[in-house]
């Protein structure tokens, strides 16, 4: 199939994200128009600790004003490969090293609207170092369990949607991965 857009123009860009108008055409040939948040890749991590606990933050969300409970997460730098871009978010937001990182799947998470592409990662053989947290970061790791992390999810205490999708990916596919979970 052949890309039926028309037109594309920024309308605003900044730091993170840029909006952009399109321009398409249907299949009778009318014109209609969509908005298109462009957004940076980023990278969400799973980290488990030797005793089978995982590792969360709880981050202030300007977005929605509050804070939330979700897996470590970032954005990747410009040419950087995503498990290098995994590595450096997992240190600076937990102060964890991981000894291992593997790929676990990656998807878009609001491709209505939203270009961004998320990796997510399974970091293991963790050990505790410092945090390097950006100026604008307000967040607290935790380790939970697994079980703990699935009924925070039942109950609605956690309402990250990154993070519930990877709970529930991992609950699938967590053994082929070597996880007792």
């Amino acid at each position: 199939m052949r890309d039926p857009r028309l037109s594309s123009e920024p309308v605003y860009q900044g730091r993170v994200i840029t909006l952009r108008k399109d321009v398409y055409q249907n299949p009778e040939g009318k014109p209609y128009t969509r908005f298109v948040l462009e957004h940076d890749p980023a990278v969400v991590i799973v980290p488990v600790l030797d005793d089978g606990r995982v590792v969360l933050v709880h981050q202030y969300r300007h977005s929605v004003g509050k804070y939330l409970y979700e897996f470590p997460a970032g954005l990747i730098d410009l040419n950087e490969d995503p498990e290098v871009a995994a590595h450096r978010e997992l240190a600076e937001e937990t102060g964890y090293r991981a000894a291992s990182m593997r790929r676990l799947t990656g998807g878009f998470p609001a491709p209505g609207f939203c270009d961004e592409y998320l990796h997510f990662y399974l970091a293991e053989g963790l050990t505790l170092g410092s945090q390097n947290l950006d100026e604008d970061e307000v967040l607290e790791p935790l380790a939970v369990s697994f079980a703990e992390l699935g009924t925070w999810i039942s109950e609605g205490k956690v309402e990250d949607i990154k993070t519930m999708m990877i709970y529930l990916y991992l609950c699938r596919f967590g053994q082929d991965y070597g996880l007792r979970l």
